[in-house]
């Protein structure tokens, strides 16, 4: 599947585009062509893809099937109606991504240039 950005985007925000949210790794121009490519292999509340320039990643995009809330910096999923969660799964930690799943719960996905007071925050919850 093919995306063509309708803006200009920079590393560590989520944005939004059709049917999902986009993490650029690099900056990446308006018009820019983009290609879905793997689904990476984790079970949590989002699909996760690379996103590629010819054979170069420059992203991941994510879609879900649940309420998705896009804080910039992160998206979280939750089901309604759960109680606190009370364990969590690091299915991802990479320079770029990390994705905390909180099972049966919700699934919060962080890129890594988020300040470290947000980090700590969302680690303590």
């Amino acid at each position: 599947m093919e995306i063509i950005l309708d803006l200009n985007v920079s590393p560590g925000t989520f944005y939004e585009l059709p049917n999902g949210f986009f993490l650029p790794v690099k900056d990446l121009a308006l018009r820019t062509p983009l290609v879905l490519g793997n689904k990476l292999p984790v079970s949590c509340m989002f699909d996760i893809y690379v996103v590629m320039i010819d054979k170069e990643r420059v992203g991941f995009y994510f879609t879900s099937r649940f309420d998705t809330t896009n804080g910039g910096g992160y998206l979280i999923t939750t089901l309604k109606g759960k109680e606190e969660a009370t364990e969590v799964d690091v299915l991802v930690r990479t320079p770029d991504l990390v994705v905390y799943h909180y099972p049966n719960k919700g699934t919060l996905v962080i890129s890594p240039k988020v300040s470290n007071e947000i980090k700590i925050i969302f680690l303590e919850q």
